[in-house]
């Protein structure tokens, strides 16, 4: 497999995760009595990461076409 490849693999699985990990510290965030400096600062790394999957998404459907399923189990 060619590394390139791998790597968009790499990121195709991990961005979703980092996503949901975000939302999660977003709710918590909501209780801290200085929120509004970490939910600024979340709001725009959540904003970056969101662009980075959807160029990942944007290669993986490009030239080597390449869809990822979840395995049954």
């Amino acid at each position: 497999m060619n590394q390139e490849i791998r790597e968009t693999l790499i990121k195709a699985v991990v961005l979703p995760l980092v996503l949901k990990v975000f939302q999660r510290d977003k709710k918590l965030f909501q209780d801290f009595k200085t929120r509004n400096v970490y939910l600024d600062n979340l709001d725009v790394v959540t904003d970056s990461v969101q662009k980075d999957l959807n160029q990942v998404k944007q290669e993986m459907y490009s030239v080597p076409h390449i869809d990822l399923k979840p395995l049954n189990q």
